[in-house]
This record gives structure tokens, C-alpha cells and sequence, in this order.
């Protein structure tokens, strides 16, 4: 009597065929993990850090609050993708680190490039920032900025103006700060020849300090998309960003929080063209009147 047992996977033929299976298996788990794990970051507190002393985006308010266009905005989204949120303030270089150690989820207020694109993702732009070069009074002018190759350049550290120095082999003559106020306080002093920093906070710092031997110079530079952006690979959380910021535009909801915070600067320089516009057509048009006149002058005699 054969009193062998029989098992079914011992022999080669089945092995063979058990084999396409077994790796499909050792495929799927990887994923089935990896889905469950994305599926679970929404269910968290997602940990949001945006910039410290950087109005009107983001700042403490008065009573130690985050608070700016940047903070309005990412409440609104929150209540729309029903997001349980917490936001961090601080100085941006921390900030970007945090994002990229992964201690923090998402940023909002971070401007788009390619050489950032390849460590962080980043959700459609929600506006666009423009930066300036900012000059003490009775300083070298400023034409373009080849004038600023071999000066001393003062940025803040992890900025996108920070970035495009490095971009262009400024490396020796670039002097790092922490935020805006220092960069501006630095230059003001009567150290270094010049600053590159967004021109909506450097206006606003420049009012607020009363650095008033400092201007913004030339035209904008480097007009840069401000977006939100995630920790690499979290295309879950950015969907709800994107469709966040695309449900506040439909209603409304996006232009009113855009006229609070950011509608004053327009006004502000629309204003400045309007007088300048009153200011020197009249002028233009009385020298072509004196010319005119001089002109036919000259053909009676």
C-alpha cells in the first residue's frame, strides 16, 4: 500500500506554472500598501507651513495668528475638500527644509521652477508674484542685470531669488538673510550693493521699518507662479488643492479673498500711473503746441 502524500506544488511542471502568479502577487501587495498608505494621508492632520513676515501673503497678526492671503486662501480650501489642516509659520529657509525632510505636507506660497520641480509637486499657480531689485539712493544705478555680476547681492536664504543667483554663478558675491526685514535693514545700513526680493513685501517692509534711503528699482523681475506644493508623489492631496482653488474661482470666493489682500497693490500702482498719466500728458502736449507754433512761426518769415 502506497502511504506516500501527495503535494501538489512539488512538482516542476507546477512550480513553472505557479510562478507568473507568484510574482503578480509580490507585485500587487507593494501597491495594495502603497494605495492604502496614500488613501490614509488625508485622514490626518495635514501640516501646512507657509512664510513668516512675508505680507500681505503671510504673517502674525496681532495676536500671534498666521494670517494673509495665503492663510485666507488655504482655510477656504480646507472647508471645501473637507481637509483637516494646521498651519506653521516660519522663516522660509526652515520652511522649504521642513517640506523637503518631509516634517510637513504641503506649502502654500512657493514659487514654481524646474530645479524645484524635481524634489517637491506643485498644484496649478493661484497667483503670480513679480520681484524687484532694491537700490539705496545716491547708489551706481541699475540698467539690467548684467550691472549686477560682481556685486554684492543680498537675498533670502532658499528664495527663488536666491535660487536664480546660484542659477547664474553669483555664488561669491551673494550675502544671505534670513527674511525681507534683514535683507532690507542690511542693504539700508550701507552694507552691499543690492537686494533682489519679492516687491510687494519689500514695499511693504520698506513703509514699515521707514528705510526711506532705499528703493525698488528697474523693471519686475522673474514674474513667478505661487502655488501650493507637496511632498513628492502626493498626488492625492494636490488634487484637492487644485480642485480647492478651482471651486473658490467658479463661486467667487477666490476674487474677494484676491481683492482683500492683494487688490490694494494693483490700485496702488494704477493710481501711480494715473498721475503720472496727468501729470506729463499735459506736459507733452504743450510742447508740441510750442513746437507747432514755432514752427509755423519760422515759415512766415
Amino acid at each position: 500500500m502506497n502511504t506516500s502524500k501527495f503535494h501538489p506544488i512539488s512538482s516542476p511542471r507546477t512550480s513553472i506554472f505557479m510562478l507568473p502568479i507568484l510574482i503578480f502577487l509580490l507585485l500587487l501587495f507593494p501597491s495594495l500598501a502603497l494605495a492604502q498608505e496614500t488613501g490614509n494621508i488625508l485622514k490626518k492632520k495635514i501640516i501646512i507651513g507657509t512664510e513668516l513676515l512675508y505680507p500681505p501673503y503671510s504673517f502674525l497678526d496681532n495676536n500671534g495668528d498666521p494670517s494673509g492671503f495665503n492663510v485666507e486662501l488655504t482655510n477656504a480650501i480646507a472647508g471645501i475638500v473637507g481637509l483637516d489642516m494646521e498651519i506653521r509659520i516660519g522663516p522660509w529657509g526652515e520652511i522649504r527644509n521642513d517640506l523637503e525632510t518631509k516634517e510637513l505636507d504641503s506649502i502654500v506660497g512657493m514659487y514654481y521652477s524646474r530645479e524645484r520641480d524635481k524634489k517637491v509637486d506643485f498644484s496649478s499657480a493661484f497667483t503670480i508674484v513679480e520681484h524687484s531689485v532694491f537700490l539705496r539712493a545716491g547708489s551706481h544705478g541699475f540698467t539690467s542685470l548684467d550691472d549686477l555680476r560682481g556685486k554684492e547681492i543680498i537675498v533670502m536664504s532658499g528664495d527663488i531669488m536666491h535660487d536664480y543667483a546660484l542659477k547664474e554663478g553669483w555664488t561669491k558675491s551673494l550675502i544671505l538673510a534670513d527674511t525681507i526685514p534683514e535683507v532690507l535693514r542690511l542693504l539700508s545700513s550701507g552694507k552691499h550693493d543690492y537686494a533682489m526680493v519679492a516687491k510687494a513685501p519689500g514695499l511693504y517692509w520698506l513703509k514699515e521699518l521707514k528705510l526711506s534711503n532705499i528703493n525698488a528699482i528697474g523693471k519686475p523681475l522673474l514674474p513667478s507662479k505661487y502655488c501650493y506644493a507637496v511632498i513628492e508623489g502626493n498626488q492625492e492631496l494636490l488634487s484637492k488643492f487644485n480642485e480647492g482653488l478651482a471651486n473658490l474661482k467658479q463661486t467667487g470666493r477666490y476674487a474677494k479673498i484676491y481683492d482683500k489682500w492683494l487688490g490694494s497693490l494693483e490700485s496702488q500702482e494704477s493710481s501711480k500711473d494715473t498721475i503720472l498719466l496727468y501729470i506729463f500728458l499735459p506736459l507733452a502736449l504743450i510742447f508740441l503746441l510750442i513746437t507747432f507754433r514755432s514752427k509755423l512761426g519760422l515759415g512766415k518769415k
